[in-house]
């Protein structure tokens, strides 16, 4: 048992020297693939589970709010991360190719990749589309009545999306696009509003 355990240091210290280490050791491995996969895992989930509870409520919203009008932001994000999704898991045959000892390192780190895109592209696809209705908007899977919105702040940074306050306390962001239809929209029912008043 002893001696066993010195020939493993004594192997493994050769392939630290060679800068191999012990990566393609497969207690090793396994445990990488656990961490990442199980974290990378639990976040699809999420979205996952985010995408269709959006699309088993949408009927059922659809069919009592038949004036409903549809605002679609930019495609191209959720069409970008369905791509490289793809492009991702295509990547894990291709490594699969390569004269490497990292070949099982690669293939993880595309999966993990893919995984993470195709998460992202149905949250997209869910944060980019609002629906309007007369008193408010729909988003995410709930109603947001305009009487209930505060405020519509402009956050500052490299991509300037829209936070907007609720009375209470609930902050929703949006993108810039996004944000500036719902307030002209919440501006056009103000406007309204006071018009039934006179």
């Amino acid at each position: 048992m002893f001696g066993t355990s010195l020939s493993w240091c004594y192997n493994n210290a050769i392939k630290l020297e060679r800068g191999i280490f012990v990566f393609d050791n497969i207690v090793v491995q396994i445990a990488v693939a656990v961490l990442i996969l199980g974290y990378v895992g639990y976040t699809t989930f999420k979205s996952i589970k985010l995408y269709t509870e959006y699309k088993k409520n949408l009927p059922n919203f659809l069919n009592t709010h038949k004036d409903a009008k549809l605002f679609t932001d930019n495609p191209i994000w959720w069409i970008g991360t369905s791509v490289l999704a793809v492009f991702a898991f295509v990547m894990i045959f291709v490594t699969g190719q390569l004269e490497t000892e990292q070949v099982f390192y690669f293939r993880l780190a595309y999966l993990a990749i893919a995984v993470i895109f195709v998460g992202l592209a149905l949250e997209t696809y869910v944060r980019k589309r609002v629906y309007l209705i007369d008193e408010g908007i729909y988003y995410i899977g709930k109603i947001y009545r305009f009487r209930m919105m505060a405020n519509f702040e402009v956050r500052s940074g490299i991509v300037q999306n829209i936070r907007i306050l609720m009375n209470d306390k609930e902050k929703l962001e949006v993108s810039k696009k996004m944000g500036v239809y719902i307030n002209d929209a919440y501006d056009e029912w103000k406007k309204q509003k006071k018009g039934k008043r006179k």
